[in-house]
């Protein structure tokens, strides 16, 4: 564990937000909607990327998305056969076959998909838009997207709203527990809540996950059919990136250096600047652990005004167990809203 070696200054309520996070749109920051949620309040924020991603086993993505629409199909097809069916069949044995062949398919049936991130949700818009296209199914994806956060269903959202016609969009109906679940923890026990409860989920993953939900799930008998849709890694340009963003941010608190001014100089400009507040806003375990060193190596964030805010308790309890951080304040939805919560009820 690292040490601990915040040394904030509790009692100080910086005004400045610094969000360790790629905007929504990178060519567009102000639609960003964190940013968005800070406009009109006492806090000034600004986001600077710390992680690069990439995505990976596409082709099998689309194997198992065609194969979720194939049994979609298949059920319609079914359903439609069962209108003439005859409920006395001569031989008592072809029920009995019939029901085993049912049951060992139903084992192996997907009941859902499971989503924890808006990068996930890139990868399966990445491959709706290569099968939309060939897709000669009219029966859609009838299946529970399990997501948690709001980003994560406006993600799904999106999908739907540019594919509606697409069998592989999500039912905006069924996206599901994002209101409820703002964590893997909270996230296992919304789906061990759900009558008929499935009995296995598609999970889609990154290349860093903890064993909270595997773990509840499987606990309960829910089965997970796990498959890695991402990975990522530190952002090489993020020293760089924030050292620009604090030498053009224009709400610092202390005076300003002008041409012609005598006294403080470019030395008095540096001290006001490694005076300032920073609420420093953790977003991920993988990303605080990539970035800290970075941090703590500028002055003007990481110095004794500054507060640190944790997006969820995950990453609240990584930044406290494995890199030995105090944590000022937690939000208990990861989302604009939380983030703001969690600012405003901090003391």
């Amino acid at each position: 564990m690292a040490s601990n070696n915040n040394n904030n200054n509790n009692s100080f309520n910086p005004t400045n937000v610094l969000l360790l996070r790629a905007p929504d749109d990178p060519e567009n920051p102000s639609s960003d909607k964190y940013l968005s949620a800070f406009a009109n309040t006492r806090w000034n924020a600004v986001c600077v990327p710390v992680l690069e991603t990439a995505l990976v086993n596409l082709e099998e993505l689309s194997e198992v998305m065609s194969e979720l629409v194939r049994e979609e199909d298949d059920q319609a097809s079914q359903t439609t056969n069962n209108s003439s069916f005859d409920p006395y069949p001569e031989e008592e044995n072809s029920t009995s076959s019939l029901n085993n062949d049912n049951e060992n398919s139903n084992s192996n049936k997907i009941d859902g998909i499971i989503m924890t991130s808006s990068r996930a949700c890139d990868a399966w818009s990445l491959v709706v838009d290569q099968l939309s296209s060939s897709a000669s199914t009219p029966t859609p994806i009838q299946l529970p997207f399990y997501v948690i956060g709001t980003s994560t269903r406006n993600a799904l959202l999106q999908i739907y709203f540019s594919h509606s016609s697409s069998p592989y969009s999500p039912d905006p109906s069924l996206i599901l527990g994002a209101d409820e679940a703002g964590n893997a923890e909270e996230l296992a026990r919304f789906i061990i809540r759900q009558q008929p409860r499935p009995r296995k989920l598609l999970y889609l993953t990154g290349d860093k996950n903890r064993e909270v939900l595997p773990g509840m799930l499987g606990s309960e008998g829910i089965g997970l059919r796990k498959l890695q849709v991402y990975g990522t890694k530190g952002c090489l340009s993020f020293k760089d990136d924030l050292a620009l963003t604090l030498d053009r941010w224009p709400h610092h608190h202390g005076r300003r250096h002008e041409e012609g001014e005598e006294g403080e100089g470019k030395e008095g400009e540096k001290e006001a600047a490694e005076e300032e507040g920073w609420w420093i806003t953790f977003f991920a375990p993988s990303s605080a652990s990539f970035v800290l060193p970075f941090l703590q190596s500028e002055k003007r964030v990481w110095n004794k005004n500054k507060r640190i805010v944790a997006i969820g308790k995950t990453t609240s309890a990584h930044l406290k167990e494995e890199l030995g951080l105090e944590v000022d304040a937690v939000a208990t939805k990861p989302s604009p809203e939380g983030l703001l919560d969690a600012l405003q009820s901090a003391r």
